[in-house]
């Protein structure tokens, strides 16, 4: 059943990042940002900005006051992108 799971949230990111026209290195890198923010509170507004400020969001779409849903979808999101990228090379 959470391979299911798994496989399901995998392709939802897929198609994220297709219809979104972003790298899976991209997302990597917003996880690992998502990751240092989960840890550290003070980088949310930074975090929140840099989502804005290449188009990976709107304003609308990131609250202003710290939301860990949003963090931690982020955060997965990255991971997973990940391991689509590591099997589209083979790795």
């Amino acid at each position: 059943m959470a391979d299911k799971r798994v496989e399901r949230a995998k392709e939802e990111t897929r198609k994220f990042l297709a219809e979104n026209n972003i790298q899976p290195q991209a997302m990597m890198r917003f996880g690992e940002m998502a990751d240092a923010t989960i840890k550290d509170k003070a980088l949310y507004p930074m975090f929140r900005e840099q989502l804005i400020k290449t188009g990976m969001a709107d304003e609308t779409d990131i609250p202003v006051k710290f939301n860990y849903t949003i963090l931690v979808t982020i955060s997965t999101m990255g991971k997973l992108a990940g391991q689509l990228a590591q099997a589209r090379i083979g790795v």
